[in-house]
């Protein structure tokens, strides 16, 4: 009984700001910074925040595109090493 508010203010003070941390907790990431999301940009915002959203991913899937075709390409280069009489 000690820890709970004395009148109707003190109650809804202490209400909304457990609905507030709630809330903050509930957003996207839990609340963590743009940089912690897996693409720069807003799919959803401006033009330019579009932009960089597509222009991100686009740069993602470079990257994987480049490691798979070299790893591909890894074997036929250990072979040479086998196949002649030196390094």
């Amino acid at each position: 009984m000690a820890a709970l508010p004395r009148d109707v203010d003190s109650a809804r003070r202490v209400w909304l700001q457990a609905r507030a941390s709630s809330e903050a907790r509930a957003q996207p990431l839990g609340g963590l910074t743009p940089h912690g999301m897996a693409f720069a940009g807003d799919p959803g915002g401006t033009a330019t925040e579009q932009r960089n959203h597509r222009d991100s991913r686009v740069n993602f899937l470079a990257l994987v595109f480049c490691l798979t075709v070299g790893t591909a390409a890894l074997p036929h280069l250990l072979m040479r090493c086998y196949t002649t009489p030196s390094v």
